[in-house]
């Protein structure tokens, strides 16, 4: 199984501000979805309830220590630990397991991701969620494989696409 983190960050790896992206770019949207598709995706309960709208066409796996906690969308699991996402994909043959965020989640599976697929937003934002950037500037452990320049030339933002391999 190949583990994936996705994510558009700031400058300083900034992911969110009370719940909801810094920015709007329609082509990061579409990169997500089209990479996503097809496969098991797993995010944390606070970006679950962000997204606000079923993504089709996935298992979508939310983690969350809230006991009980229900979704009633098909194709959505509710489990409360790593761990249990782990049995789950293996117990099912999953191929392609791509973590969708916050930054806990993030955190939680980096050391264990084979890639992480970034968009990259050439600006500095107000955030209150950070991706661990840290862990990939130093160069040691993951390497850039691809960089893509932005789809969308009337972008309000100046962004590339970029993916790590370890």
């Amino acid at each position: 199984m190949k583990i994936a983190l996705i994510a558009a960050i700031g400058k300083n790896g900034e992911l969110g501000l009370n719940g909801d992206l810094p920015w709007k770019i329609p082509e990061d949207l579409k990169y997500f979805r089209t990479m996503t598709e097809g496969n098991v995706l797993v995010m944390g309960r606070k970006t679950f309830e962000s997204i606000k709208k079923p993504l089709r066409n996935r298992t979508v796996i939310v983690v969350t220590t809230k006991q009980n906690y229900d979704i009633e969308i098909p194709g959505y699991q509710v489990m409360n630990t790593i761990g249990e996402v782990m049995e789950y994909c293996y117990k099912n043959n999953v191929s392609n397991l791509y973590v969708a965020g916050g930054g806990e989640m993030y955190k939680n599976f980096l050391a264990i991701a084979d890639l992480m697929y970034l968009t990259r937003v050439d600006a500095e934002f107000e955030a209150d969620t950070y991706f661990p950037i840290g862990e990939i500037e130093g160069g040691r452990l993951w390497r850039s494989v691809t960089t893509l320049p932005q789809t969308d030339l009337n972008s309000e933002y100046t962004y590339r696409f970029e993916v790590y391999e370890r």
